[in-house]
């Protein structure tokens, strides 16, 4: 399992937040940061037609990154 920590503005969590409201794709913990599983998020997108996390932080595909991604 392939784990990537990101530093992100409490801003754009709470975009990211807003954006995504599946518990299967995403959550967050008792300390603040955001986990999404990479794969959940795929078929969101898949499902959805768009890609909120790459549109709010402006990056190409957050699935290359690792299996989860942890927004701190």
């Amino acid at each position: 399992m392939n784990i990537i920590d990101i530093a992100i503005s409490n801003n754009k969590k709470k975009q990211i937040l807003s954006a995504i409201t599946d518990h299967s794709v995403i959550f967050q913990e008792e300390n603040g940061d955001i986990v999404v599983d990479t794969k959940a998020y795929q078929a969101f997108k898949e499902e959805k037609g768009k890609a909120p996390i790459e549109e709010i932080l402006e990056i190409d595909s957050l699935e290359e990154q690792a299996d989860y991604v942890v927004f701190q």
